[in-house]
């Protein structure tokens, strides 16, 4: 089933001390339909991840080759139905010359860059704590990895080059900035720090100032930042996402905890109905536990009146993702990502159908508020 956040309803509201959320506004009722001339529909996802067990699942010996088709045949369909999508490449590409490995410092194959574009993804977030795993050839090499394969990266960049990226297509001008909260301990040469953005308000400030300028229709910032497996917002989160809304943020997307955090609406936004999500949570890994396994397709349109110039959130609405690890009948160990609308056409056996189900009902749970699950 297809979760929609129908602005009509109070479908979950959140209340912090900072005064962040405010009420849900109905888009539908200040906007005739006929009015409407301008659209982007939008898909986000979570954590792209390439640990060990997944590098060995994906190796065919016989050409000495990586496949990771199987891994995304059960969404591919539901990620190319948007204008864009994005998700977030917590790995890096250094080439073969180092091994190929996952946690805790990652270098992963080109073949699973190249497998993001066949399955609809056009944009990625390169800027999280395992950005500079393999130092700066990684960080390099990985956005050489990216462009080759057809797909524009967001949160680190060559010298010289914008640490934003601006959009436009179906008439709206979207601008989104990222950046991450570290890098686990490793830094980049002094000459080369702006390689990776990371999170600090003097960045922020500046970066979204530029953005500012630039007469967007809808600023975004992705943060990569939260205390990993906790399914509440943290302080940090709450603090720099409410700096991001001051300094002219419409939409805030968040990811790094490795689970599922509440999706909340605000009235800091110039929008009608911007939002945060604080965590998408994993879409791709071999964490195979409670929370760990589980993550979202975030779905949401950008709607513009051309008459009166006003832009808008409108037909907000996830889908419950699943990571299946286990036999299937191309391999021993195969890693699928489940969807909830195509749960009743894949068979596992009982157990795994009872953990996909928990998945499903944890993840409702959590987008909605209800974060002291045990």
């Amino acid at each position: 089933m297809i979760y929609k956040m129908l602005f009509k309803q109070l479908f979950f509201l959140l209340f912090f001390s900072t005064t962040l959320f405010s009420q849900i506004l109905n888009p539908n009722s200040l906007f005739p339909e006929d009015s409407l001339n301008s659209k982007l529909t939008l898909t986000f996802v979570g954590d792209l991840m390439c640990h060990g067990p997944q590098i060995n699942s994906a190796f065919i010996e016989e050409t000495n080759t990586y496949e990771f088709t199987s891994v995304y045949e059960n969404v591919k369909g539901l990620l190319s139905q948007s204008d864009i999508t994005f998700g977030n490449l917590e790995t890096v590409t250094a080439g073969k010359k180092i091994k190929y490995q996952g946690y805790p410092t990652f270098n992963t194959p080109d073949e699973f860059v190249y497998e993001l574009k066949a399955t609809g993804f056009d944009y990625l977030f390169t800027t999280n704590n395992h950005a500079i795993d393999q130092s700066e050839l990684g960080v390099r090499r990985t956005l050489e990895i990216i462009k080759k394969a057809g797909i524009t990266s967001i949160g680190s960049q060559k010298k010289g080059e914008k640490r934003y990226q601006i959009i436009e297509k179906n008439g709206i001008k979207l601008g989104i900035l990222a950046a991450t909260y570290g890098t686990n301990g490793f830094s980049l040469p002094k000459n080369s720090e702006w390689e990776v953005n990371e999170i600090s308000k003097k960045f922020l400030k500046e970066e979204l100032g530029e953005l500012k300028k630039k007469n967007l229709d809808v600023i975004l910032v992705y943060f990569h930042f939260g205390n990993e497996y906790e399914k509440s917002p943290s302080s940090y989160q709450k603090e720099f996402v409410n700096f991001a809304f001051d300094n002219g943020a419409d939409i805030v997307i968040g990811s790094h905890p490795h689970v599922l955090q509440p999706i909340v609406f605000t009235s800091k936004s110039k929008l009608e109905n911007g939002f945060v999500a604080f965590s998408l949570g994993n879409f791709i890994s071999n964490q195979q536990w409670r929370f760990s396994d589980s993550g979202v397709i975030l779905n949401f349109s950008i709607v513009k009146n051309n008459k009166t110039n006003i832009t808008y959130v409108e037909d907000l609405y996830y889908i419950p993702t699943w990571v299946y690890k286990g036999k299937t009948d191309k391999k021993e160990v195969d890693f699928l990502i489940i969807p909830e609308l195509q749960e009743n056409s894949l068979i596992f056996d009982s157990e795994k159908i009872k953990l996909m189900e928990q998945s499903f009902d944890d993840s409702k749970r959590i987008l909605s508020g209800e974060t002291d699950i045990k």
